[in-house]
């Protein structure tokens, strides 16, 4: 909760602050490179982590083939990214941010530490990295509001929490014991591994564009009608009701926990708490939570979204 917000008090800030134009522009670009953000984790993740809880004997070798197939795929995000926007024919500064937000997925290889802890069941030590990393970019964005800085340095901030994020894994790696200085790269294990986790990258990739593609259209076919400064002023206005409807994203899994705590939980099952005159009717809860977030949001807000 404490991360949900400040990160929405610092969005709407920097929102406020750079302006509907530069904040659409920074979220194009970010929206950009996040199309492919799926090719920097290749979809190992879920392969690592099933693995190491079934064979703890292989934990250097699988960490260290995952943090190369990580590295592997940032450097073919990186290129993929910079051939699309040359084949675009983006502009200069927009290609400069698209760059910037992209060299942050070279440090992506460090979150497979992520991996090790959630086979250890010791995933709560890494929310204290993560909510230092928050308040850090947070403080970070705040400072450079306060120095009327430019917006080229709102990219840079991408760069700054995976390098926050990197070190902070790093320490908690070395608390529990362990070094990277251990750690193996195995080509037998690299075959297995992509082997195994083509299928997540495929829907990984089909995810991302999925969930990234609407900013990106709505910049380019605007830019065709109304110009780009246009353009980015109006994914500027859709990137900030887009985020306040991502704020509140997580109600539909604490409902849906609760109610998944109650049914499967120890004690009676669903038809004896209610009677045996009372048939359960399945709700399908994210749907419900969905109406229930956008009845908020319409409430709360008036037909577009004003940043100023």
């Amino acid at each position: 909760m404490v991360r949900l917000v400040v990160v929405l008090a610092t969005g709407i800030y920097v929102a406020r602050y750079l302006g509907d134009s530069l904040f659409g522009q920074l979220n194009y670009a970010t929206g950009f490179v996040g199309m492919f953000f799926a090719l920097s984790a290749m979809g190992a993740d879920q392969i690592i982590a099933r693995d190491l809880v079934k064979r703890p004997e292989r934990r250097d070798a699988l960490l260290g083939t995952a943090a190369a197939i990580k590295l592997l795929g940032a450097g073919i995000l990186l290129i993929v990214v910079m051939l699309v926007s040359a084949a675009k024919n983006m502009d200069g500064f927009t290609t400069v941010l698209v760059l910037i937000i992209a060299i942050a997925e070279l440090l992506r290889p460090f979150t497979v530490i992520e991996q090790y802890f959630m086979a250890q069941v010791k995933a709560h030590r890494m929310v204290r990295v993560q909510l230092v990393q928050v308040l850090i970019s947070a403080g970070f964005k705040l400072g450079l509001i306060a120095l009327g800085a430019p917006l080229v340095w709102f990219a840079w901030v991408y760069v700054l929490e995976g390098l926050v994020t990197a070190v902070g894994y790093t320490w908690l790696l070395k608390r529990d014991g362990m070094s990277m200085r251990t750690w193996r790269v195995s080509r037998a294990t690299m075959g297995y591994v992509l082997g195994q986790s083509w299928p997540m990258l495929v829907y990984g990739v089909a995810l991302y564009i999925q969930a990234k593609i609407d900013q990106v259209m709505i910049g380019d076919l605007l830019a065709r009608t109304q110009g780009k400064e246009a353009a980015y002023a109006e994914v500027g206005q859709y990137s900030v009701a887009l985020k306040m409807i991502e704020a509140l994203g997580f109600l539909p899994t604490i409902v849906q926990r609760a109610l998944l705590r109650r049914h499967t939980g120890p004690g009676p099952g669903p038809r004896a708490l209610c009677g045996p005159d009372v048939e359960p009717v399945p709700v399908d809860v994210p749907t419900l939570s969905g109406h229930i977030r956008a009845f908020v949001l319409r409430c709360g807000t008036d037909d577009r979204v004003a940043l100023r």
